[in-house]
């Protein structure tokens, strides 16, 4: 499977360590064709974007994306975050209408205005004892990402599994209805072979991503793409291989 870009990198805007020329250019030297900036969203109270800085970010995008034309397709991003279970996300329309790929995860260092959403959704999440709380649990994600899903404008939901259960075949179902891609992600495997070929079987479509955190990082897939073989998920049916074959666009494309 060749893959041709990266649409899951962070910067020094949020959780990143390297600056985002940085990282168009690490993409540039691995031979991507295309990389996506999408930091952290604006509720991560320990690394998202801040809002007095989000204008220079979108701005600094469209910089690259001028820059480097003729090299690289550079996307403006966003990795939302899951903050209630009623499928909030924090994004708001506007900013959605600014950016051509809008990722979406549980990270627990997120919050929300409301507090015990916040505190039943996201401090509690993964933190049951019982077989019978995390089920619970696990029900309660599973309609939350549902709903996410259908409510918003969802691109790709990132490493699921990681500390947030979900029942997997029913977020995939959910996932193809609305054309969102499930990903495997490089940093995090918390997704089980099993789970990734019931989402095959589900009719989903999958994103391969580095999740980097460095420039050094940036399109480097391979244990994504070991998870991915094992799984026997074809590159067909996964949006940025070269051979992709689904329907998944990009406002870009």
């Amino acid at each position: 499977m060749t893959i041709y870009g990266d649409f899951h990198t962070h910067t020094v805007f949020s959780h990143g360590k390297g600056t985002m020329e940085e990282n168009v250019e690490a993409a540039i030297d691995r031979g991507l064709s295309a990389v996506a900036i999408t930091d952290h969203g604006l509720s991560h109270f320990a690394y998202g974007i801040s809002k007095r800085e989000l204008q220079a970010y979108l701005s600094e995008v469209d910089r690259l994306r001028d820059c480097y034309a003729d090299r690289i397709r550079v996307l403006s991003g966003v990795e939302a975050n899951i903050i209630g279970p009623d499928g909030e996300i924090d994004v708001p329309d506007w900013l959605d209408k600014r950016l051509d790929v809008v990722l979406m995860g549980f990270h627990r260092a997120a919050r929300n205005a409301n507090w015990a959403k916040w505190f039943q959704f996201i401090i509690a999440n993964g933190k049951a004892m019982t077989e019978s709380g995390k089920r619970r649990q696990q029900d309660r994600n599973t309609r939350a990402f549902v709903r996410a899903i259908e409510n918003h404008r969802v691109d790709a939901i990132t490493h699921p599994q990681y500390i947030a259960r979900l029942h997997m075949e029913e977020v995939a179902r959910a996932c193809v209805k609305t054309g969102t891609l499930v990903e495997i992600n490089n940093k995090h495997g918390d997704i089980t072979s099993e789970e990734l070929r019931c989402a095959l079987s589900a009719g989903a479509d999958f994103l391969i991503s580095s999740d980097a955190h460095h420039p050094s990082a940036v399109g480097v897939v391979d244990r994504a793409l070991a998870r991915a073989e094992a799984a026997g998920i074809p590159p067909e049916r996964v949006f940025n291989s070269t051979t992709y074959q689904g329907g998944k666009r990009l406002p870009v494309q």
